[in-house]
């Protein structure tokens, strides 16, 4: 069971470890917050300004559908006012694709511009964030003029139709997505790759059969030396030709030779021996067997040499069939993904084509400025206090973990 001032204990503990390491807590946590203050400094200064804009509801119906809904229209201007095309008109307005500002469309889409609509109203909000504040607000109010061209253009006759800014959009698409087909195709019969892929199915089944063999010839080459080896042991002991002493009385036709002419002394005939040589069957039945299984052992090295060839030429085509296979499926991801865009983007537009098609034939409500953007007094606040805060009180928690590993890790190696 614990003491009662355990608790205490450990927190004791702790803060002596945490004063301990005092110095490197304190002065890491300092040289952070310095550090992200400094960073925070250099950040340039930016100016935020906006304007208001609000639609009125048409007194005039439209011809078949009756007054226009808001929302659907206002919906309308700020997806359009999002597009690249009015970015890049603002760009080359305000000449920001130069020195010192650089600005790319997606850049001002991203940064620069803000359009908000507000919910359940008649309410847009077109807010830019720029360096320069006379520029903000100037191009707050551009916008904001072009928001109002974009609205008359929805009963046919302004500057602007959206209808024709939808088509123009619908057929770069369509054109993109072509483009991007005819290069798929292109690409997938240049590069075959469902012959590359069969042709890897072949060969890999064909390394299946070479290495089966392979196997085989091993296996037999293996049975064919043991056995020579045998051979070669058993022909060691056997002679090729057998010398044979016998009895002249073992040999009747001998005897009956002797009896012919007339032998006096037939006593001495029986120690009378005969010197005979005969060819060794043994031998020349081992020597034939030996004779047999050498061949045998050079017929299949020489397949095992042709086997190991063809696997060798086998595996370097499966190599050059894999590279150009995993190539060929990467290109054609890269071009398989443009034109999954470029169909989902014509798609879109075509989508709104159509509804600018419902659009035209609704009223036209007005479109006004209710608030025109000014020039901002100051800039926007600077986040480098709160950045250096949050920074801080990061690596404080860190290096307090650190004082309590590095504290751990002495106790182990020096317990005493």
């Amino acid at each position: 069971m614990p003491r009662p001032d355990s608790d205490e204990v450990e927190l004791i503990t702790y803060l002596t470890v945490l004063w301990k390491w005092k110095w490197l807590i304190v002065g890491g946590t300092f040289v952070t917050a310095v550090a992200a203050l400094l960073a925070g400094s250099q950040t340039p200064r930016t100016y935020r300004t906006s304007a208001k804009l609000f639609l009125t509801q048409s007194k005039i119906p439209g011809p078949d559908r009756g007054t226009l809904d808001p929302s659907l229209r206002l919906k309308t201007l700020v997806e359009i006012m999002y597009g690249g095309s009015l970015a890049a008109e603002a760009i080359q307005r305000f000449k920001l694709d130069s020195p010192p500002h650089a600005v790319t469309v997606q850049r001002f889409i991203t940064n620069v511009i803000s359009v908000k609509l507000k919910e359940d109203t008649s309410l847009i909000t077109i807010a830019v964030t720029f360096p320069d504040p006379q520029l903000a607000a100037d191009m707050a109010n551009y916008l904001a003029q072009k928001a109002i061209e974009l609205n008359a253009g929805f009963d046919g006759h302004g500057a602007l139709s959206v209808r024709e800014y939808y088509q123009r959009q619908r057929d770069r698409a369509r054109q993109a997505v072509e483009e991007a087909q005819t290069g798929l195709l292109d690409f997938k019969r240049a590069a075959d790759l469902e012959g590359l892929q069969i042709e890897r199915r072949v060969l890999m089944e064909e390394r299946v059969r070479l290495a089966t063999r392979s196997a085989e010839i091993s296996i037999q080459l293996a049975g064919l030396q043991t056995r020579a080896r045998e051979l070669s042991e058993a022909i060691k002991d056997q002679e090729p030709i057998l010398t044979l002493r016998k009895s002249i009385v073992d040999d009747p036709s001998l005897l009956a030779a002797l009896q012919e002419t007339g032998a006096t002394s037939l006593k001495a005939v029986p120690a009378l021996q005969i010197k005979t040589e005969e060819i060794n069957p043994t031998y020349h039945d081992i020597r034939k067997e030996l004779v047999n299984a050498e061949a045998s052992l050079a017929s299949l090295g020489s397949e095992r040499k042709e086997v190991e060839r063809r696997l060798e030429k086998n595996r370097e085509r499966l190599a050059d069939i894999e590279q150009r296979i995993g190539l060929g499926e990467f290109r054609l991801t890269k071009l398989t993904q443009p034109y999954s865009q470029a169909q989902e983007s014509h798609d879109f537009w075509r989508r709104k084509d159509d509804e600018a098609g419902e659009l035209l034939a609704l009223g036209t409500p007005e479109l006004r400025i209710v608030e025109p953007a000014a020039v901002p007094p100051g800039p926007l606040r600077s986040k480098a206090a709160q950045t250096a805060a949050f920074a801080s009180i990061v690596t404080l928690l860190s290096l307090s973990l650190l004082a309590f590993l590095l504290e751990y890790l002495k106790t182990a190696r020096d317990p005493f």
